[in-house]
């Protein structure tokens, strides 16, 4: 025994190759646990994506797809390549890019982790859920019942599942509760079938687990006591295919040896015996047992091997429709940062020559071309062009949006407890842009809830469609019945084919009463209206059905047996059974839809054609019935070729469906039957929002032509002013229908060159008509033309076909939505950009296919209006940001390139720009979160405004132009600012590159936060709390980069103490105000014009709204528009029904969000409900206590008591007004008062501000040139005439004397600064930047010179410290002798550098007796004492490194002597610094520095100039608004000037006067207004 079950294990491990498994009866606890065996795979389901080992190098594969972060990533590397090695020379530390590359990909990464936490939950969840498993003692015990967990489940476990679990793995059952082994399975979770599946154990296994002995004790047992006893009766092999995809397929053999029971000691074995297993014979995980009590079975597939798992697959990828504009922006912004980089590169290589001849700097030599090189370098520079942070603001922003779709009141169906859903969170925003819906009909527009209103039998009508619920017709059959025997024997075929052809189970409910469960409701219809009218459906036991018929008395039991099923398709459209009566008679029961019929018809009474037209007039929807009796020889053929397509192991499907047609002909028609299918709540107003929002909507339906058509003018799709165009074709006419849809296109212009809306109505037919014959394209453009498409009888395929069509024909590339309910809504919902799936009876596989679910049609509208408007704009107004402010940071360091030597130095320190992008994150995510322009009020009553984003005006190449145009000016503004607060930086010792560039990124992060500012419409707390935020984060990393000293030393010594020398500078505070202030001014009168001139809907309604609340948004509970509200009780909703006779009516047991049959699933949707079991013979079937749990053993597992009562709606979403979307907020809305208010104060402001400069600043300035070209006359002096022209150091070095005489001509009081300047002297060119050793400076000496350049002079000594700006130390000398006194000024150096630069300086240990070293104090010993070394302030001084290239500073200060008005003065210079052939001049200044900076009043003239400019926007605004206004809340007409002037010239005319001189501002004032028919045309009546 245990050698064969060796060998068994054995052959199991053939799962991986395709080989047979062989599972043997009796294993124990599971075949790879008995023996050790772990090739089998465990029963635990992973859904995740990520687990903690894989989640980073996944993640990060993942992320590296997306376009920009690949192109920051390959931008590190190429920055890597130009920092590291001599093949380029990279101005960008490329640490600096990476790690804020790092810093956006953790944000995504750390959205990417929360999704996959909630799968991790929800697997956890699964995994966790309870099993009843036997076991099977192999030594001869008593067999166990063991609780454990689905995911302790293995192969070959003996598991027994209870009416209402899932299925924990793929088994095949043993034994059933159910007659003769019979279970019903609810496969909707697997396929969106709702239809309950019939399956059997092996008749083998049933009689020997749940027959027994005739004697004995087991006979006295239940039955699943008796079963389980039995188990150890019981042994041999289960053989299995190996593990496969199909759900419809399964081959298999169980071979058992029963031993029989004889008494307490006799065993007697039966031979073995060999019964084939298929389809009937597997129960698959993920399906549900319904009505019935028990099934015990063995576990043949696990975990990832089982049919669900396999059949699992991903929804196919979507990219949102921004995803691609964003992508197609990125190329433009790639190109124009190429080409800024093609105009710095030929800049530089044309100054090349210039600058190599500078003796101060080194171009050094790259191993690439210079042009290429140096074009690299450009790149590399302006990488910032492409906004780094927009993938995570944009992530961060979508999982905000599908939060709030998730958590919105308004869309919860509290009938159904079904919030909506987001399955998706980067289409959010696609839902603002759809311009074609393709809806379902059935189940979508209307309620899927069927009631048969009419018959017609033998040309008579029976029924009413108007009335009560259910069929109200049965008075009248009767009466037909008693009068006509004729008429009798129709009605009653007609009947028996309603009661009869049907899938239909019957089952009894906790109190016995009578329960239909249907494949759809329309099956659940007609078996209900044959109740009604006593042809009542009792049971089915395995292939016999008992009917009951007629009532009293009269009542008889009729019972048929069902020889054949021909199952409905979509292909086929119809349905049949053969059956046999009791008396041996075999007949053919058909019911379908009319074409097919019609066409297999003997014969069509004359009033059929008539009465489906009329029921298809009323909107009803039509089967026609037939029937035919066979005879023996032909149904024997039938069964012959029927039994061998069952057994076909391919083409199963297409062959019975050849089998069924080859009988399905020659059809006696009985009659036809007309259900109603009523709207769904707010479906006519939704499509009428729909539509006035330019949404075109093709309906896909089933249905023919004629209710479609109904059905579409009750839900407001067609209406009568339309122009309808039908177009209809039969089989083979391909040329023919595609001709007239040529002509159509004819007619089609013709109306709406007449203003009327075109609907077209095609049907299947026609469609695949034209697909044969090539002319889809044809159809498309006559499609694409029209508001309304109504395609009838189509396939789910053709549904499909359409949405493709659309996608790919139409340009540009539309983006559509489709929407559906059941599982043939699925090929269309996956086509589909967007798919929406709706909770309706079909099943829930739509919406588990769909981006998004809803509970009903008339939720849509909000999805669309509201939420997906929100989410367009919020996602616009983000990216265009993102755009702008990067292009500004880029123009800034573009600008930059030209005074900086053309090398491509960075404006801004590395650390400092790669922090631009994480500082600015919060306040845009606020906006991309919280921003909403109008309330959901007023875009649910005006759907015109969904016209900006189905259009895509709010991002498109236009704009993006507009964004950088903009970018451009602001740039331009503060580059100018820059240029003249640099002065007064100066004076205040603040001018060196480090403090200025740090003072004009803080002025671009204030602009920055102003535009965020400037973009939001509605403010909450939370956005203010993220622009705190930002500024908050911007002074934190200052100060942690700024002032720990260890880190400043790692990252940037230079940065040290930064911040307080730029905060002691009063234009620095100045500059704070002024940069957001001329922002603020461009930008609103910018937007005022627009306003004034050419305002849109979206003005008009702010103005409105914000002249009714006062500019604070009020948020109603009535903003919905009137339907969907969360607990509404003024809306009627649709009740939950189930498929039952009249006389039970019971809705109470229907579970939430779930089809109102009893196809409920009770993982993990909710509580589970008994139902009756299946049928069965032994009184004892539904005894399930030897499987019953402990509540100890509950709470083990972690599952609820069943005494605890849940939640009455778990699913509710929370109520708060975070989730709601409805925080107190206030709304900004521009008017002239406020455009007019703001640039009058701002320009007041700026005015006072010049006046104060101009007062205040009281700094006086003494310039002198001493050497250089282009010479100019002293500034604050007089030379003398005998006085030196020019102090030029030989070209040998050696040291000038000269000497000036001047008289002072104005007074300066001390302190006086004494200055030197070099111009130009390009300190901020990036060799000078990069050549030196902070180690060096702080006394460290390295084995080897770390300096890029000048590391030895000629005679091989080592420089200390090395580099370019240790070796290049101005040192020329001053002195200044009072002619009068002859005394020559003290001029203090103390304090001429930063302190904080001088006490981080120290010689090194040994200085200077260090052998082998050239020191600072022997290569300039006029300035640098050998005692001081480094410590020397001038040496500290000149080593920060200056901001612009006119080096400007401190040489010694003036502390006790004032100089007067009129004093005669000697400068002495000894001039020793060199400028020979670098086209440079020094000068000496003599400048006081007042309280606001130092003596330059150019800052006072750009304030006074920016101060005029914003007091002319004001009188602009003053001047169109005493001129030609526009009406608050209304669209721009003609200007009144020009109505005045108008109405006078034909005045004039009708009089016969002289037209007036004037004429000509007439024409002036009509060119100005232009823009007037567009505002028009957008405008809304008042």
């Amino acid at each position: 025994r245990a050698t064969k079950l060796g060998a068994m294990v054995g052959r199991a491990e053939g799962t991986t190759n395709g080989t047979i498994r062989e599972i043997p009866l009796g294993a124990g606890h599971g075949v790879a646990a008995s023996e050790g065996h772990h090739s089998l795979v465990s029963n635990v389901i992973v859904t995740s994506k990520y687990t903690a080992w894989n989640f980073l190098p996944k993640n990060i594969w993942e992320q590296l797809h997306k376009a920009a972060n690949l192109y920051f990533f390959t931008i590190s590397i190429v920055m890597a390549l130009g920092n590291l090695t001599p093949l380029f020379h990279g101005t960008i530390n490329f640490a600096s890019t990476f790690a804020t590359l790092v810093i956006m990909m953790a944000f995504s990464s750390l959205i990417a982790g929360l999704d996959d936490r909630a799968r991790h939950r929800a697997d956890a969840q699964t995994n966790s859920q309870p099993a009843c498993r036997i076991s099977v003692d192999a030594s001869g015990g008593a067999p166990k019942v063991e609780r454990t967990e689905w995911s302790d489940v293995r192969v070959g476990d003996f598991l027994v599942v209870k009416s209402e679990e899932d299925f924990p793995a793929d088994l095949v059952p043993l034994a059933c509760s159910g007659d003769e082994g019979g279970c019903y399975v609810s496969t909707a979770n697997l396929d969106g079938e709702t239809n309950l599946k019939i399956k059997t154990a092996a008749q083998l296994t049933q009689h020997a687990l749940c027959g027994g002995a005739k004697e004995g004790a087991v006979d006295a047992l239940p039955l699943l006591d008796r079963a389980v006893a039995n188990l150890t009766s019981v042994s041999g092999v289960v053989s299995a295919e190996a593990p496969q995809k199909s759900i419809h397929n399964f081959k298999g053999t169980l071979c058992a040896r029963v031993r029989e029971v004889g008494g307490a000691s006799s065993n007697t074995a039966s031979e073995e015996t060999a019964v084939s297993l298929g389809p009937q014979q597997l129960l698959l995980r993920g399906t549900t047992l319904r009505n019935t009590a028990w099934c015990l079975g063995i576990v043949v597939y696990t975990g990832h091997e089982t049919r669900m798992a396999m059949n699992s697959r991903s929804a196919p990828s979507k990219i949102a429709n921004i995803e691609r504009t964003i992508n197609r922006v990125m190329m433009v912004v790639i190109g124009a940062q190429a080409a800024m980089a093609l105009v710095c590169d030929i800049a530089f290589n044309l100054t090349l020559d210039n600058f190599s001849k500078l003796w101060y700097l080194s171009v050094g030599t790259t191993l690439l071309p210079n042009w290429i090189s140096s074009w690299l370098t450009f790149f590399v520079l302006f990488s910032n062009l492409m906004p780094i942070s927009l993938y995570a603001t944009m992530e961060v922003c979508n999982f905000a949006q599908a939060y709030f779709i998730q958590s919105d009141l308004e869309m919860y169906d509290a009938d159904e407890d079904c919030p909506a859903k987001a399955r998706t969170t980067n289409l959010g925003h696609e839902l603002g842009q759809v311009s074609y819906i393709f809806s379902d009909k059935t189940g979508t527009l209307t309620q899927n809830v069927m009631e048969l209103k009419q018959v017609s039998i033998t040309g008579s009508i029976f029924g009413s469609v108007k009335g009560p619920r259910g069929f109200r017709g049965g008075p009248e059959l009767a009466e037909a019945v008693a009068s006509d025997p004729a008429a009798a024997a129709a009605i009653e075929g007609f009947l028996e084919v309603l009661a009869v052809s049907h899938t239909v189970v019957a089952t009894t409910d906790q109190n016995g009463r009578l329960r239909y469960e249907a494949e759809s409701p329309d099956e659940g219809a007609l078996v209900e209206a044959a109740a009604d009218v006593e042809w009542r459906f009792l049971s089915r036991k395995g292939q016999t059905m008992t009917i009951e018929v007629g009532s009293g008395a009269a009542k008889r039991s009729e019972t048929y047996s069902i020889l054949a099923l021909n199952a409905f398709t979509s292909a086929r459209k119809r349905q049949s059974v053969v059956a046999q009566r009791a008396s041996g008679e075999r007949v053919l029961l058909v019911k379908g839809a009319d074409n097919v019929m019609i066409d297999r018809a003997a014969s069509v009474h004359a009033s059929v054609n008539e009465h489906l037209t009329a029921f298809a007039e009323q909107g009803l929807r039509t089967l026609v019935l037939g029937r035919r009796t066979l005879p023996d020889a032909e149904f024997a053929r039938f069964l012959e070729a029927y039994t061998r397509a069952q057994t076909t192991l391919t083409g199963r499907e297409e062959a019975l469906a050849a089998v069924a047609e080859s009988i399905e002909k020659d059809l006696d028609i009985l009659g036809v039957t007309a259900i109603e299918d009523k709207l769904q709540v707010g479906v006519q107003d939704t499509i009428e929002r729909l539509r006035a929002a330019g949404i075109k909507l093709w309906v896909l339906t089933g249905d023919k032509l004629e209710t479609a058509r109904n059905i579409g003018f009750s839900a407001r799709v067609l209406s009568s002013e339309m122009e309808i165009l039908m177009l209809e074709a039969e089989h083979g006419e391909g040329q023919a229908v595609a001709t007239r849809a040529l002509q159509m296109g004819a007619r089609l212009h013709q109306a709406v060159n007449e203003g009327k809306t075109v609907a077209l109505m095609i049907t299947g037919q026609a469609i695949e008509e034209l697909t044969n014959c090539g002319a889809e394209l044809d159809f498309l453009h006559l499609a694409s033309r029209c508001s309304v498409v109504i395609a009838c009888r189509v396939s789910p395929s053709q549904k499909a076909q359409m949405v493709r069509l659309v996608r790919e024909g139409v340009k540009p590339t539309p983006v559509t939505l489709a929407v559906g309910d059941g599982a043939n809504d699925v090929p269309m919902i996956q086509e589909a950009q967007v798919g929406v799936g709706i909770s309706g009876r079909e099943g829930k596989q739509a919406v588990n296919s769909a981006d998004f679910g809803i509970g009903q049609f008339r939720y849509l509208q909000r999805l669309l209006l509201v939420h997906g408007r929100w989410n367009y704009r919020r996602v616009a107004k983000f990216t265009l940001y993102s755009f702008w402010k990067n292009a500004v940071l880029v123009l800034l360091m573009f600008y930059y390139v030209f005074i900086s030597g053309n090398v491509g130095t960075s404006l801004f320190e590395n650390w400092v720009r790669a922090s631009y992008n994480v500082v600015l994150a919060v306040p845009i995510i606020c906006v991309g979160v919280f921003d909403r322009d109008v309330s959901d009020k007023d875009a649910l009553e005006h759907p015109e405004l969904y016209d900006t984003g189905r259009r895509g005006l709010d991002l498109n190449a236009m704009k993006l132009i507009e964004t950088l145009l903009s970018a451009v000016v602001h740039s331009v503004v503060l580059v100018i600012m820059m240029g003249y607060a640099l002065p007064h930086f100066v004076a205040r010792g603040a001018a060196d590159y480090y403090t200025f560039s740090t003072a004009v990124f803080t002025w671009l992060v204030i602009t920055m936060n102003y535009r965020v500012a400037f973009l939001t419409t509605t403010w909450n707390r939370l956005s203010l709390v993220g622009l705190a935020f930002s500024f908050a984060l911007y002074i934190l990393f200052l100060g942690c980069y700024c002032f720990i000293q260890w880190q400043v030393r790692v990252f940037s010594p230079w940065m040290y103490w930064v911040p307080v020398h730029m905060l002691s500078t009063p234009v620095f505070w100045v500059g704070c105000f002024v940069a957001p202030a001329l922002a603020t001014v461009i930008d609103i009168f910018k937007a005022y014009l627009l306003l004034e001139f050419v305002p849109d809907r979206r003005d008009l309604i702010l103005e409105r709204a914000g002249d009714k609340s006062e500019r604070q948004l009020q948020d109603d509970d009535d903003s919905s528009g009137g339907y969907g509200g969360a607990l509404d009780e003024h809306v009627p909703r649709p009740t939950a029904q189930a498929w039952q006779t009249v006389s039970d009516l019971d809705d109470s047991a229907q579970p939430p969000c779930e089809p109102a049959s009893s196809f409920v699933f009770d993982h993990p949707e909710g509580p589970s409900r008994r139902v009756g079991s299946l049928q069965a013979a032994d009184p004892t079937a539904g005894d399930t206590s030897c499987t019953d749990w402990s509540q100890a053993q509950m709470r083990s597992l972690g599952q609820d008591l069943e005494g605890e009562q849940p939640e009455r709606y778990p699913k509710r979403p929370n109520a708060s007004a975070f989730s709601q979307q409805t925080l107190p907020s206030w709304q900004f809305v521009l008017s002239w008062r406020i455009t007019f208010a703001l640039t009058a104060v701002l320009g007041s402001i700026l005015l006072l501000l010049a006046g104060l400069f101009w007062i205040v600043s009281g700094g006086k300035e003494i310039k002198l040139q001493y050497d250089g070209t282009q010479f100019f006359e002293p500034e604050g002096l007089e030379l003398d005439q005998s006085s030196a022209k020019n102090c030029t150091v030989t070209e040998g070095g050696t040291t000038n004397s000269c000497t000036f005489k001047a008289r002072v001509t104005q007074h300066m009081k001390a302190p006086i600064r004494v200055d030197f300047v070099v111009d130009p002297f390009y300190q901020n060119h990036a060799s000078f930047l990069e050549s030196f050793d902070w180690q060096e400076l702080q006394g460290t000496v390295a084995e080897k010179s770390p300096c890029k350049f000048m590391n030895e002079d000629s005679s091989g000594a080592r420089l200390f410290p090395c580099g370019l700006q240790a070796t290049s130390l101005f040192n020329d000398t001053f002195s200044i002798v009072d002619d009068f006194t002859d005394e020559e000024l003290l001029l203090s150096k103390q304090g001429i550098a930063w302190e904080t630069d001088v006490k981080r300086f120290h010689n090194p240990e040994g200085y200077p007796g260090l052998p082998g070293m050239n020191w600072l104090f022997q290569r300039f010993p006029s300035i640098i004492p050998e005692e001081l070394g480094v410590q020397t302030e001038a040496f500290a001084a000149w080593v920060r490194p200056s901001f612009s290239p006119i080096v400007q500073k401190a040489y010694a200060v003036i502390l006790d002597h004032d100089l007067q008005e009129g004093q005669t003065i000697f400068i002495n210079v000894n001039a020793s610094f060199p400028i020979t052939n670098t086209d440079a001049r020094k000068m000496l200044v003599l400048a006081t520095t007042g309280p606001l900076g130092g003596p330059s009043d150019g800052f006072e003239r750009f304030l006074l100039g920016a101060g005029s400019v914003c007091w002319a926007a004001a009188l602009v605004v003053a001047a169109i608004q005493c001129s030609c206004s526009r009406k608050r809340g209304e669209g721009r007409r003609r200007c009144c000037r020009v109505a005045a002037l108008t109405e006078a010239l034909t005045d004039r005319a009708a009089t016969g006067a002289p037209a007036p001189a004037v004429l000509g501002l007439a024409s002036a004032g009509a060119m100005g207004s232009a823009a007037g028919p567009r505002a028009a045309a957008m405008s809304v009546p008042a």
